[in-house]
């Protein structure tokens, strides 16, 4: 038996009986033969030979075919590398291998090869078949053709993931791409799919906005929309607009609210501060006040209730009555003193704020008997933290999210955690995790867009079960799979478990802290945004920390802020390359106080 590589005339070769390919189209044949030409033969045939200038191809009939059709229309008579054997048996062997091993392309080649066919014309069904992959394969690749040539090349040299490659896929602008590719290729997130699409698509809290404006007014107004086509992310073109939509749109809530009556009414887009808010009074809610013939009423309906002399028509009359007057609603003396805000939260739900007396106005409503006099206190004042009110609030939910998110890996833990806190009686706050439904705040309201959560943490809540539907729901939940119905456990313990900063979180949440094995940097990475809130000291002593300096450099230390916060943007995105491996560790391992 021989077996070897041999350089066959065209005119020698013929199919084989026993070649699986004995029928294929002219589309089929059109396609691969512009593959051929396009990345060449990658994968040899192979042949029986039944004589001497005779060769039966058993494998590799479509690639016969399409090199015939390359002749033809070139007017060539090649030579054709053929493994050839006179062995019936290997023949027989080869022919039954012949889909079973195929030379894999390197994916910048498939991205060069279906593009070039699909610019000729090729459909998506026919390159797949030309190539003996799937549709779906195709379309992702062809989604690549767009790229820079420079990221092609550092995919064909191994040197940047597909998953990274399809992150540039954001935008259509290759001049943009490649100044990504070149300011992130080198540092620690030049292979960060995460990196690349928030450096070429900063939002700026557009999914917020977008979910309060929605999509159909944002596209009405003439806006457009970049979809992700390796993700489900929708990217808005035109954040100025949809920032106008989303200020219109509370400003119409606010006015509303002011021809209610109110004092004053203001919106909060970016959020409310809260050192801002913490000043004022708030009121409550009043129970509507009947009138004496509404009393009267009532006492009538009530007597021939008990008596049972009520007909269907009075017991609906006292049921519309009693839901009428036990409404609370704002007065209009509270609305004359107080006012309201309206709020874009950190989800994108629209918030009310009302019955907010400012400071200025909270003498006029202790005088109207609205609000109690601001009581004296002995105590020392609570010391002050290293950040704004604000800021800790958000790093308590970015330390919230992190908590959850390690949390959703042990159901267990979340069983045990659940069943403690149901079964052990506590005092107010002295527990970590409230046993309710409602999810506790795990985004930040400023800087959403730096957190990366799973998306049991992130989806919408379920809708609520009316009092008709729970026995059927409570069936449907049973009739899940154990695993399933671990994994809503965790998700739901872990959206109910909310991790203050250190200085303010009971002794409990540091506990599961460690045994959750909580990784706040897994899912955050500080950037500008965030160190544009602390101050000039704090920045230098975060900078000689990662350095491994004692105190600050002199030289940096006479940086305007500006600067100071573009340093560390670049050391914590990784696009500060001169750094030492010591250093990088600590600036990835970095934390703010009290996370």
């Amino acid at each position: 038996m021989t077996t070897d590589l041999q350089m066959i005339p065209l005119a020698n070769l013929h199919l084989s009986a026993i070649n699986p390919r004995q029928s294929c189209t002219e589309a089929e044949i059109d396609a691969l033969a512009l593959s051929l030409r396009t990345v060449g033969l990658l994968q040899n045939l192979a042949g029986f030979q039944e004589a001497e200038d005779r060769i039966a191809i058993v494998a590799g009939g479509r690639r016969w075919r399409a090199l015939a059709k390359i002749a033809a229309e070139d007017g060539a008579a090649p030579l054709i590398p053929v493994r050839v054997t006179d062995d019936p048996e290997q023949a027989r062997a080869w022919a039954s291998a012949e889909n079973a091993a195929r030379m894999a392309l390197n994916p910048a080649d498939e991205i060069a090869a279906y593009g070039e066919m699909a610019r000729s014309g090729a459909p998506v069904d026919t390159i797949a078949r030309a190539f003996a992959v799937s549709a779906r394969h195709v379309r992702g690749r062809l989604r690549l053709a767009g790229l820079a040539p420079v990221i092609l090349s550092a995919l064909r040299a191994g040197e940047l993931t597909l998953d990274a490659a399809a992150a540039y896929t954001v935008t259509e602008d290759q001049a943009a791409q490649e100044a990504v590719f070149q300011r992130l290729a080198h540092g620690w997130q030049g292979n960060e799919p995460r990196a690349i699409r928030a450096a070429l698509r900063p939002e700026h809290g557009a999914p917020r906005l977008a979910a309060f404006v929605t999509r159909a007014a944002y596209e009405a107004e003439g806006g457009t929309v970049t979809e992700d086509l390796f993700g489900d992310r929708i990217f808005y073109d035109d954040m100025a607009l949809l920032n106008r939509l989303a200020a219109a749109k509370l400003e119409a809530e606010a006015e509303t609210l002011r021809a209610a009556g109110w004092s004053w009414v203001e919106t909060a887009l970016d959020g409310i501060d809260w050192q801002v808010l913490d000043r004022m009074t708030r009121l409550r809610l009043q129970q509507v006040e009947p009138s004496e013939a509404e009393a009267a009423r009532q006492e009538e309906l009530r007597e021939m209730m008990e008596a049972g002399d009520a007909d269907e028509a009075a017991e609906a009359e006292f049921s519309e009555l009693n839901a009428r007057l036990s409404a609370e609603i704002w007065t209009p003396e509270q609305m004359a003193h107080a006012g309201a805000i309206v709020e874009l939260s950190h989800d994108g739900a629209l918030r009310l704020r009302c019955g907010l007396v400012r400071p200025e106005d909270h003498a006029a409503a202790v005088e109207a008997g609205l609000a109690q006099p601001a009581p004296t206190r002995g105590a020392a004042p609570e010391k002050k933290g290293p950040y704004s009110a604000a800021l800790a609030a958000d790093l308590a939910a970015i330390r919230t999210g992190a908590l959850q998110a390690a949390l959703l890996e042990k159901p267990e833990l979340a069983l045990d955690l659940l069943t403690f806190a149901l079964s052990q009686p506590a005092r107010a706050g002295a527990l970590p995790l409230a046993i309710t439904a409602e999810a506790a705040q795990n985004q930040p309201d400023t800087g959403a867009e730096t957190l990366t959560l799973p998306e049991a943490l992130t989806d919408p809540a379920p809708e609520r079960l009316s009092a008709d539907e729970t026995a059927e729901g409570f069936a449907a939940f049973r009739a899940r799979p154990k695993k399933e119905r671990n994994r809503i456990l965790a998700a739901s313990v872990a959206r109910a478990l909310s991790a203050p900063l250190a200085d303010k979180a009971p002794p409990l949440v540091e506990a599961l802290i460690e045994i959750a094995g909580m990784a706040p940097r897994a899912v955050w990475t500080p950037e500008a945004g965030f160190f544009k809130r602390l101050t000039k000291e704090q920045l230098l002593a975060i900078e000689a920390g990662i350095m491994g300096r004692d105190a600050p450099a002199p030289d940096l230390a006479k940086q305007p802020k500006g600067k100071l916060v573009a340093h560390l943007s670049a050391i914590f995105s990784g696009e500060s390359v001169a750094l030492s491996p010591e250093q990088k560790a600590r600036a990835a391992a970095w934390l703010p106080k009290g996370m």
